[in-house]
C-alpha cells in the first residue's frame, strides 16, 4: 500500500456536496441509471421472484432484466448483451461472481461499475420457506442499495489528514478531521489515540496524523463522539447507521412509520470479505441457518460502533452476532472486545445477547456452530426505545438517549468509548464566580442569571472545572447518570 502525501488541501468536490442536499427528484433519477439483472437459479431458490421484481422496482430501479440460469451457455449471451448496451451502474444478483466479473473485464466494461450481490447463496438457496427468504432478499438487497446508491448529505469538509491507494482507484480512503472541534488540545479527551491500531495519532500540537502509518481504517471515525474524523470515499455514499442500512426497506415492505423493523431477528455484522466468503461456501455445500438470522456486511468489523449495536436492540433485535476476519489485527479485535464489555455495562439485559467470533476463511463449521448456538437459552425482550425516527443533532446525544433507553442502571462507569462525566458542586462554598463555565472547553456548565446550570450529555469528565475552581466547590465523577440524560440540571 502506498500513500499520497501531497499537502492537505479541502476536496472540492466533498465540500459541493456537503452543501447541497439532493432531492428525491435527483435521488430517483439517478436510480434509473441502476440495471440489475436476477437470476431464479432454474427455480432452485425458494425466493418469490416475481414478488422481489416487484419490490425493486417499487424501490425506484426501473430496469430489472429476469433470467432464468444465467450461468449457461444462453445465459451468458444474455449477460454479454446487457454489458454491450454499456449500463451505468449494474448491479448482478447471482452465483459465480468472479466470473461474472471476468467476462466484463474482457469486454471492457468498467469493473467500478459492476456490482454483485449473492442473493441466491445468502438467502434463496439456504432457506426453506418463501415467503421468509423472500422477505429477508429484500431487506438485504434494500441494505446493499441503500450503501451503494443513495443519496446522502456528507458532513461538512474539512483538512485531509491522510489518504491510503488500493489496487483500484476506488479504494481510494481519505480521513477527514474538523480540528476546530478536536478536544485533545484541552486534554479533554484522548479516544482516537488510544484505539489507533497504527499509532498514527499524535497528541502533540492538537490532534495530527501521521500519513506513513494511517490506514484509513476508521477507528478514530467509529471512536470519536465529537464527530472529528470521517472517511470519504470507501463507498461515496456509505453512512454507517441502522436506519441507513435498511431506509429502503422501510417504504417498500410496506412498514408503518416507527415500527420495529427486527422484531425476533438476530443481526449479524460481517465482514464482507473472509466472513461473506465463508457464509457463501457453507450454503454451496449445502448447508442452511435458521431464516431469523439476518446478515449486514460492512467493509471492515473496525466500522462497528457501539450505537450501531444499540440501535439493533432499540429497534427489536434479539442476539447481535460480530463476525470478523482471523486475520484481523489484534488492536482491532481488542477494540471490538471493550465495545461488547461497555454494552453489557450499559445494561444487563445484554449479557448473554452479544457474541463475538473471528472467524478463518472458508471455516464454515465454526461458521454453523456460532449460528446454532445463538439459539440456545434466549428469552425474548422488547427494550424501551427512545425515539426511533428521531434524528439527533450529534452522535453524543444519540448515544446518550439509546443508553437511557436500554440501560436497567442509574449509573454506569464511563470509558475511553463512553467519555461522560457529572459533576455535583456544593452549594454552601460555591461563590458563582464563573471560572468552571468558563473553562469548560464543551460547554457542559454554564453562569447565567446567578446560577450554574449543568448539561450531562456534554461533559467529557475531563476534571478541568474541578481543577479550575479555588474553593474546591466542584467534584467529578466518571460516569454516566441516566435520570440526568438531557436535562439541564440547575445545579447552584
Amino acid at each position: 500500500m502506498t500513500f499520497l502525501n501531497e499537502d492537505p488541501k479541502v476536496d472540492r468536490r466533498l465540500l459541493f456536496r456537503s452543501l447541497i442536499s439532493p432531492s428525491k427528484i435527483l435521488s430517483t433519477i439517478l436510480k434509473k441509471d441502476i440495471t440489475i439483472i436476477y437470476c431464479s437459479c432454474k427455480g432452485r431458490s425458494v425466493i418469490d421472484s416475481e414478488d422481489l421484481v416487484t419490490f425493486i422496482k417499487d424501490a425506484g430501479i426501473e430496469d430489472v432484466k429476469l433470467y432464468d440460469n444465467l450461468c449457461d451457455s444462453e445465459g451468458l449471451e444474455f449477460y454479454k448483451n446487457v454489458l454491450n448496451s454499456f449500463p451505468r451502474k449494474l448491479i448482478v444478483l447471482a452465483c459465480s461472481k468472479r466470473y461474472f466479473r471476468d467476462i466484463a473485464d474482457e469486454m471492457n466494461y468498467p469493473l467500478e461499475n459492476l456490482y454483485f450481490l449473492e442473493i441466491q447463496e445468502l438467502c434463496g438457496l439456504v432457506h426453506d420457506n418463501t415467503l421468509k427468504a423472500t422477505e429477508k432478499a429484500k431487506r438485504m438487497i434494500a441494505s446493499y442499495i441503500a450503501q451503494n446508491f443513495s443519496q446522502t448529505q456528507n458532513r461538512a469538509s474539512g483538512i485531509i489528514l491522510s489518504r491510503s491507494k488500493g489496487l483500484e482507484t476506488k479504494e481510494i480512503r481519505t480521513l477527514y478531521g474538523r480540528l476546530d472541534l478536536c478536544l485533545s488540545f484541552k486534554k479533554a479527551c484522548s479516544s482516537c489515540m488510544n484505539y489507533c491500531p497504527r499509532k498514527a495519532i499524535s497528541p502533540n500540537l492538537s490532534t495530527l496524523v501521521d500519513r506513513r502509518l494511517c490506514d484509513v481504517c476508521g477507528i478514530c471515525e467509529s471512536v470519536c463522539l465529537q464527530e472529528v474524523f470521517y472517511t470519504f470515499p470507501f463507498k461515496p455514499e456509505f453512512e454507517l447507521g441502522l436506519d441507513f442500512l435498511l431506509k429502503d426497506s422501510w417504504r417498500t415492505l410496506g412498514i408503518k412509520k416507527g415500527k420495529k423493523i427486527l422484531e425476533d431477528s438476530i443481526l449479524v455484522f460481517a465482514c464482507e470479505k473472509e466472513v461473506k466468503n465463508t457464509f457463501i461456501r457453507m450454503v454451496l455445500a449445502g448447508e442452511k441457518y435458521r431464516e431469523e438470522i439476518l446478515p449486514l456486511f460492512l467493509p471492515s468489523l473496525s466500522m462497528i460502533t457501539l450505537e450501531l449495536i444499540l440501535q439493533a436492540f432499540n429497534k427489536g433485535a434479539q442476539k447481535v452476532i460480530l463476525l470478523g476476519c482471523h486475520s484481523c489485527s489484534p488492536e482491532i479485535k481488542a477494540y471490538v472486545e471493550d465495545i461488547i464489555i461497555n454494552c453489557k455495562t450499559i445494561s444487563s439485559k445484554l449479557e448473554n445477547r452479544i457474541v463475538c467470533s473471528w472467524i478463518k476463511e472458508n471455516d464454515t463449521s465454526k461458521l454453523i456452530s456460532i449460528l446454532e448456538e445463538v439459539f440456545e437459552n434466549i428469552e425474548k425482550e422488547r427494550f424501551e426505545a427512545p425515539n426511533i425516527d428521531k434524528e439527533y443533532d450529534s452522535r453524543r446525544i444519540e448515544v446518550s438517549e439509546l443508553i437511557k433507553g436500554i440501560s436497567d442502571k442509574e449509573r454506569i462507569p464511563s470509558s475511553k468509548l463512553l467519555p461522560f462525566g457529572f459533576i455535583e458542586i456544593d452549594k454552601e462554598t460555591c461563590n458563582l464566580c464563573g471560572k468552571c463555565a468558563n473553562s469548560c472547553p464543551t460547554e457542559a456548565l454554564k453562569l447565567s442569571d446567578e446560577h450554574v446550570f449543568f448539561d450531562h450529555v456534554k461533559c467529557f469528565g475531563c476534571n478541568i472545572c474541578e481543577r479550575v475552581c479555588e474553593k474546591k466547590s466542584i467534584k467529578c465523577y466518571q460516569e454516566i447518570r441516566t435520570n440526568f440524560i438531557g436535562k439541564s440540571i440547575k445545579v447552584v
